[in-house]
């Protein structure tokens, strides 16, 4: 189960709500919230943990982060916007 908060590697903060399964294809997806625009996203959960290639590079989509250093981040952006 993935669960906690999570940054984009584009730089995004996001809170992860649930698991959940896709009626018709039965495909594992995350439901995840950005922060601080409280959007809410559906991702299949195999796109939500693989790496993603950008400039010659491979990044992690989005890796996991503590609660503290998320709401940093996201005061930061607030302050910036």
């Amino acid at each position: 189960m993935i669960t906690g908060y999570f940054k984009h590697f584009k730089g995004g903060i996001y809170r992860v709500i649930c698991e959940a399964v896709h009626s018709e294809t039965q495909e594992e997806m995350v439901v995840y919230q950005n922060l601080p625009s409280k959007k809410i996203w559906v991702r299949p959960k195999r796109m939500f943990l693989d790496k993603v290639f950008r400039d010659g590079k491979y990044y992690q989509r989005f890796t996991p982060i503590d609660e503290v250093e998320a709401l940093k981040i996201v005061e930061l952006i607030i302050k910036n916007l």
